[in-house]
């Protein structure tokens, strides 16, 4: 059945439907499994690692809802509603994709048998025999993997998560995001080096006030390769293999930033484990001996 509705000279065909027993599971899901999330991991969740860096391939939906990582990081009220609307948009996408990113999710985040009882829509979902191979789509994580990274000691709690990231990406096999992270982790430590040594007065080191940005890691890493006699005193086996060494990683992790392909193989990342764990503990020792 089918009627005709008119606004002004616009011709509407209304097409009555009835609603799906599935398609009101789905939403229900949807929603509770939006709920479930905000409730459980509010601040725990980074939604551009799973929207972009993992294998789900989401990474308009951040562009739709730019309200989602902003409203988390404020604590706004309107975050749950984000969540769910970024949810739902990824799943008119793919919904075997956005099931699947939910699972790992809801694993990722630990959540128990009795956690998922309140949630009664989100378990009647996850238990559908239809979704039964959707746990394949997962990285199988292998317990035995030690972390890629043994680092206790950092300078900033944000260089603690960033560690435990790079370590649970390798732990996922997920080894581009590893490169992606080790990359972001030099960057930064790059910058808080130049910044504490040179303070504002240079502030140009490590950051382009033109353009409002920090220094792109290729001008970090010129900038204190200039200055490295600076340094010496304080680490006097800084060289410019120290700098070839930190370049390697910069150009890989570039190269897995821009094409997100799955070419990087473990392989390599064993080769340079040492090297990389080095690198990121001579960065530490000097920033927290800069007079």
């Amino acid at each position: 059945m089918s009627s005709i509705l008119i606004f002004g000279d616009t011709m509407f065909e209304d097409k009555f439907k009835p609603v799906r027993e599935k398609e009101r599971l789905e939403k229900a899901f949807l929603s509770q499994a939006a709920k479930l999330i905000v409730d459980k991991a509010w601040y725990d969740v980074n939604w551009e690692i799973y929207f972009r860096m993992f294998m789900f391939d989401f990474d308009e939906i951040l562009r739709h809802v730019p309200r989602l990582v902003r409203s988390q990081t404020f604590g706004d009220s309107d975050y749950p509603n984000n969540v769910y609307r970024a949810l739902e948009l990824a799943y008119r996408i793919d919904k075997q994709k956005v099931i699947a990113m939910i699972i790992y999710i809801l694993r990722d985040i630990e959540i128990n048998e009795e956690e998922l009882t309140k949630y009664p829509a989100v378990k009647a979902f996850l238990e559908n025999k239809d979704l039964a191979d959707f746990s394949q789509l997962l990285p199988k994580i292998d317990a035995s993997l030690t972390q890629y990274l043994d680092i206790s000691i950092v300078p900033d709690p944000f260089y603690r998560d960033l560690i435990d990231l790079i370590n649970k990406c390798y732990s996922y096999g997920i080894y581009p995001a590893v490169l992606i992270f080790s990359r972001k982790l030099l960057e930064n430590l790059l910058v808080d080096i130049l910044r504490r040594k040179y303070g504002m007065r240079n502030v140009e080191l490590f950051f382009d006030t033109k353009r409002r940005r920090f220094r792109s890691f290729n001008e970090l890493l010129k900038n204190f390769e200039e200055k490295l006699n600076d340094f010496i005193p304080i680490i006097p086996h800084l060289d410019t293999g120290f700098i070839r060494k930190v370049n390697i990683f910069r150009e890989a992790g570039n190269s897995s930033a821009h094409t997100l392909e799955l070419s990087i193989q473990k392989d390599w990342l064993d080769e340079h484990r040492g090297d990389l764990e080095y690198i990121v503990k001579t960065l530490i020792r000097l920033f927290n001996n800069i007079p």
